[in-house]
């Protein structure tokens, strides 16, 4: 049952989280559009765009509240080998999980 509940929450992060990007994506376009005019380049929203790059790194902090469980969830998917393989930095101490690796992780659940 909290299983179910967990990716019912998942799907909606994902749904948001799909809006968001291509939002973004319709800002680039403007963007690019503008830059064509006005022959100048604005940079102002190029920061929001990097915050939700798949390659953007998240901490186990935030694939907890990516994926709506606790850190120690986290942890205890990792040591099972659920969630895809983190890129460790700091020798092994520090893990980071790509976004879109998680993405795809939830994505996965949900369908599967």
């Amino acid at each position: 049952m909290q299983l179910s509940a967990e990716l019912s929450d998942a799907k909606k992060r994902i749904s948001l989280l799909s809006e968001y990007l291509t939002s973004c994506g319709n800002m680039l376009q403007k963007l690019t559009q503008n830059e064509k005019q006005n022959g100048k380049r604005e940079t102002k929203n190029y920061s929001v765009q990097l915050e939700n790059h798949p390659s953007r790194l998240l901490s186990v902090e935030q694939v907890a509240g990516f994926i709506g469980v606790s850190v120690k969830t986290v942890r205890r998917y990792h040591n099972a080998h659920l969630l895809p393989e983190p890129i460790r930095l700091c020798g092994k101490l520090l893990l980071k999980w790509r976004l879109g690796d998680i993405a795809e992780f939830v994505d996965r659940q949900y369908k599967g």
